[in-house]
């Protein structure tokens, strides 16, 4: 604190409630959740309307759009994120030059015809989040997901959490790994519905 150092960050096993208390008591709050789940064998049937396939590159613009929404989610109530999103051009930028990249898959739900949620897997060694014993080598990861405001509440963020656990089946992986912030409700109720149990919590507390 004297250094100036006033942003306070502990990760910590979910299964050592003692542990978890004792930092609790310290005046740290549970910002992150890391979790592990099993893949799915195949996905429950899709609603009318409603089509997940991989992302093509006709796809870019709306996976941009779809990623910005992320963020821009994160930055309101109740999470207060302090991470800026990106500017349009540079997520452009970075979706052109990543798209063809083989670490990450990419799916997308469309509905009716039009793209308005995307999700990405790959390798949990791609992960910067997971380190030491939050990283179960081999696993698959559940890197990203999000649906457009407009289009959300019709299970689409659970559908397309399903076509990553089928892929990381098919993939190989035994397990999958993903992560959230505490404050998204919206992934605070999808991923445990899907099956994902809390591992560690990524506690914080800012020293004013």
């Amino acid at each position: 604190v004297a250094e100036g150092r006033t942003s306070h960050y502990a990760v910590v096993p979910a299964t050592d409630p003692e542990l978890v208390d004792a930092c609790f008591r310290l005046g740290f709050g549970h910002q992150h959740v890391h979790a592990i789940g099993e893949p799915l064998d195949e996905a429950p049937a899709l609603p009318e309307g409603i089509v997940v396939r991989r992302a093509q590159r006709e796809d870019i613009e709306a996976l941009v759009r779809l990623d910005m929404s992320l963020g821009e989610h994160q930055v309101r109530s109740p999470v207060f994120s302090q991470v800026v999103p990106a500017s349009f051009e540079e997520t452009l930028a970075e979706w052109n030059e990543d798209f063809d990249d083989p670490t990450y898959t990419t799916f997308v739900a469309e509905r009716d015809g039009v793209v308005v949620g995307s999700a990405v897997g790959c390798a949990i060694e791609a992960s910067s989040m997971h380190r030491s014993l939050a990283l179960p080598a081999g696993a698959g990861f559940l890197g990203f997901a999000a649906v457009l405001p407009e289009h959300r509440g019709l299970g689409l963020g659970r559908i397309l959490g399903e076509a990553i656990l089928v892929w990381a089946k098919e993939a190989g992986y035994p397990t999958v790994v993903t992560d959230w912030r505490m404050t998204n409700l919206l992934s605070s109720r999808t991923w445990p519905r899907l099956g994902f149990r809390p591992t560690f919590f990524r506690l914080f507390r800012a020293i004013a």
